[in-house]
């Protein structure tokens, strides 16, 4: 998967409103929580980029490390997450 600095932002934002969401109704945050949020918030968006990003940042959260992400900048570096 290839995340630009936007597209984590974004995807950044997507799991920050689950966990306010999750947050809101007293409930306890956990990867289920979260994953599943996410794809609540996708199903209700109008939005398709919307619903994309949303069950993008699900599928991140589900996989956990087992995500192989590769992060590009705008000025050209582009290496692993797990190398930032």
């Amino acid at each position: 998967m290839y995340l630009d600095t936007n597209r984590l932002n974004l995807i950044s934002h997507a799991v920050g409103r689950a966990v306010i969401e999750i947050s809101l109704v007293d409930g306890l945050i956990s990867k289920t929580a979260l994953v599943e949020t996410l794809k609540t918030l996708a199903t209700e968006s109008q939005n398709r980029s919307q619903m994309s990003l949303f069950y993008e940042a699900a599928e991140i959260v589900k996989q956990g490390s087992n995500t192989e992400i590769i992060y590009t900048d705008k000025v050209g570096f582009v290496g692993a997450m797990s190398e930032i």
